[in-house]
């Protein structure tokens, strides 16, 4: 009988059509990525199309569940649809998909509307492989995604009263090298030249080119040349604009020039190195969040830039940074991440003031002199060379204006020379009455300074590195560069570091050595740091001598050779990083997020205090990673004019604060309502569940900072806490720790 009606359903079925959906996946492994990319394919193997759209649901371990929406698909067709997974941790994690859990499409065999697999996740091992030069050339020239600014038509050609636009009427991005786009890129070193004429134009003070400015700020010197920041705002002034320099920069303060619609020219290098003859101008023009290629769902900011190199692009503040650093003449430091902000008209309410000491000023002056000294030489050079080989008259003439730049270069550095030194030594005098002044004061019960006071700043992340690879106390991390064994045998080595001490506190550089004992090196106190491992005191075909692993970094061996560290993973190995500090120190760790850490001394240094220097301190609780049924996400927004980060559940609420995105930190679980008992007067309120325990967000009364924690922990310079979900209490599937970092700021109240 059952046979006879399948047979009838069959027949039916061929007469009247009818769909058959049928679902199979593929997952890639992209190890050097660290992402994986599902690829579900949809077929439709009956005979009648699908009568309307469906839906597809992927489940994924305990990772949440992702929906799909699926088109209509006609008969013998297939749609596909592709997602990338970033999974927490490895192992064996089931994949299940279902096409069509409705039962919208009527079909005759929904056997083959499941899909499911048993994929194991291997996370990629890291191995130590050669270093990436830093190299700007040839870095992606990724179109701006911002939404347009004003400042973006820097650069642009003006035609028939406006500039060219794409489809979407925005300003166009992509074409690059087109004419009928952008002005003429620069020629030779014109960098600075080309970026001051843009701006120039932009600020409606006229069609200016690169010709017209560059023998008024660009001084060369054999194959490169810079242009320095005091000539390039004394032009513009001379122009009709306002210019200021500034020294010291960050990314927030570009933001903020950024916002008013304010130029400003970055000196970058484009080696990531020292050596001004490396740099390159810039012109900042946006700034926004993008959502990253390599791992959707997840944001970082990025700066849009004017490039002299002939249009505009698009890079991250983490990668942008690595080549905006101290600049050097030779062994002269001139200026620490120097910026110009050109404009006209009156400055805006809270633009900030030139930062250029008088100090620095003399630095940066002596720096220029040299330079002139030096094409002054240049040019004695070349133009006895063109005497005998070809103009003689016009080689006679560079020869001798060489002469004339040679002599003042040299006079003016003797002089800048001079006074610096007399300017440094009346510091030291002066230094020592208001010293000696304030011993004789504080016999009598007087404090010169006030009384210190200590504050604590509180950052909060879900990373453990929080979110970078430009690390909250400067370190950036540089690549890892092998693995040291975690315990001694008969047949290893130690590695100790150390960090060297200068007299007002401040870290010189770090030191690594066999000995554990050391106490100073070349005159300078030494801070031990501890053990990094062990290295094999011998040769094999897997490892490299330590040393030559280091070679051209900036960091003492100190007691011989150190040994050879292992170039793959073996059992009772760990991964050793390396880090590159502000001032180009380099700095070796086991720890990926060594960046976070501060060392004691570091809050110390005299009386001079050290502001926003994180440090990870514990974890507050356990939050999802990914979506879950009866979850909430947890955002983070920074609060700009405080200095102080915002966590809030209503994204919404953190922009009309008109505070600054920061990132979602993950998701926290809704609270559940418990049924009244039977002799219960009302319902009682709702509550975490067995295990998770409620989050608030707490406002400190001293320093305005907002943290979030649990409310046993909350002292008495916190505000009442806002509830704002349920945090685990232990590590659960699909979880990660959720991290509080502080930072000490002294004030002298």
């Amino acid at each position: 009988m059952r046979k006879g009606v399948f047979l009838i359903l069959m027949l039916c079925a061929f007469a009247y059509g009818v769909a058959d959906l049928q679902v199979s996946a593929k997952l890639d492994h992209n190890q050097a990525m660290k992402i994986n990319v599902l690829q579900i394919t949809i077929s439709n193997n009956g005979t009648e199309g699908t009568n309307g759209e469906t839906t597809a649901v992927f489940s994924w371990y305990c990772c949440g569940n992702r929906t799909y929406q699926v088109p209509v698909i006609n008969a013998g067709e297939y749609k596909t649809i592709t997602d990338v997974l970033i999974f927490p941790d490895a192992g064996v994690y089931t994949l299940r998909i279902v096409v069509d859990p409705e039962g919208r499409v009527g079909e005759l065999n929904e056997a083959n509307n499941v899909w499911e697999k048993n994929e194991t996740i291997v996370l990629p091992d890291i191995n130590a492989g050669p270093e990436l030069p830093l190299d700007f050339g040839s870095e992606p020239i990724v179109p701006i995604s911002c939404a347009d600014t004003d400042l973006m038509k820097i650069g642009r050609v003006v035609r028939d009263g406006g500039y060219e636009r794409d489809a979407g009427g925005r300003l166009e991005r992509d074409r690059f090298g087109d004419e009928n786009v952008w002005l003429p890129a620069q020629r030779g070193n014109g960098c600075g030249s080309t970026s001051l004429a843009y701006i120039l134009r932009y600020l409606g003070l006229g069609e200016y080119t690169q010709g017209d400015v560059d023998d008024h700020i660009r001084m060369s010197w054999g194959s490169g040349s810079f242009s320095d920041p005091f000539s390039i705002a004394s032009y513009a002034e001379s122009q009709g604009a306002h210019a200021r320099v500034y020294v010291d920069g960050s990314m927030e303060k570009i933001e903020w020039f950024i916002d008013h619609n304010i130029p400003v020219m970055m000196a970058i290098s484009t080696k990531g190195g020292n050596d001004v003859m490396d740099g390159h101008w810039v012109v900042a023009v946006s700034h926004c969040l993008r959502e990253k290629r390599d791992a959707p769902g997840t944001y970082e900011r990025v700066i849009g830039i004017y490039n002299p190199w002939g249009y505009q692009q698009e890079i991250s503040y983490e990668r942008f940074e690595q080549y905006w650093r101290r600049q050097d003449l030779g062994a002269i430091p001139l200026w620490n991440r120097v910026y110009v902000a050109v404009y006209t008209g009156d400055a805006p309410p809270g633009m900030p003031k030139s930062n250029v000491d008088g100090w620095t000023d003399l630095k940066m002056s002596a720096g220029s002199a040299i330079s002139q000294l030096l094409v002054g030489i240049q040019d004695i050079g070349d133009g006895f060379i063109e005497m005998f080989t070809g103009d003689f008259w016009s080689g006679l003439g560079q020869f001798l204006a060489g002469i004339g730049e040679a002599i003042v270069g040299l006079v003016v550095s003797i002089v800048l020379v001079i006074v610096t030194i007399i300017v440094q030594v009346l510091s030291w005098i002066w230094d020592g009455l208001v010293a000696f002044g304030c011993w004789i004061a504080g016999l009598f019960g007087y404090d010169c300074d006030g009384t210190p006071h200590y504050y604590k700043h509180t950052l909060f992340s879900s990373h453990p590195c929080a979110e970078g690879g430009v690390f909250l106390n400067g370190f950036m991390v540089q690549k890892p560069i092998g693995y040291v064994y975690n315990e001694e045998t008969n047949a290893t080595v130690p590695l100790f570091q150390y960090a060297k001490i200068g007299e007002n506190g401040e870290i010189l550089g770090y030191v690594l050595s066999k000995s554990g004992t050391l106490t100073e090196s070349n005159g300078h106190p030494l801070e031990p740091l501890g053990l990094l491992g062990y290295l094999s005191p011998t040769s094999t075909p897997n490892n490299a001598p330590m040393d030559a692993v280091l070679a051209g970094k900036d960091i003492e061996i100190a007691g011989g050779t150190l040994g050879y560290i292992e170039n793959y993973k073996s059992n009772g190995t760990r991964l050793l990083w390396m880090f590159m500090d502000v001032n180009n120190k380099t700095y070796l760790s086991r720890d990926q997020c060594a960046g976070t850490k501060s060392f004691p001394f570091a809050l110390s240094g005299g009386d001079k205090p050290f502001f926003w220097v994180y440090t990870r301190q514990y974890i507050v609780g356990y939050i999802y990673q990914n979506e879950q049924e009866r979850s909430i996400p947890l955002f983070r927004f920074y609060d700009k004019e405080h200095q102080t980060f915002y966590p809030t559940t209503n994204i919404t609420e953190g922009f009309e604060k008109g505070y600054q995105y920061s990132g979602l930190i993950g998701y926290l679980n809704l609270p559940q309502f418990r049924p009244p008992s039977p002799k219960a007067a009302y319902a009682p309120a709702p509550a975490c569940k067995e295990g998770e325990v409620f989050i608030y967000r707490y406002r400190n009364r001293n320093t305005g900072d907002y943290t979030i924690e649990i409310s046993e922990r909350m002292g008495h310079d916190f505000e009442d806490g806002t509830k704002l979900g349920c945090i685990s209490t232990c590590p659960t599937n699909c979880t990660v720790p959720l991290w509080v970092f502080t930072a000490q700021e002294i004030r002298k109240e």
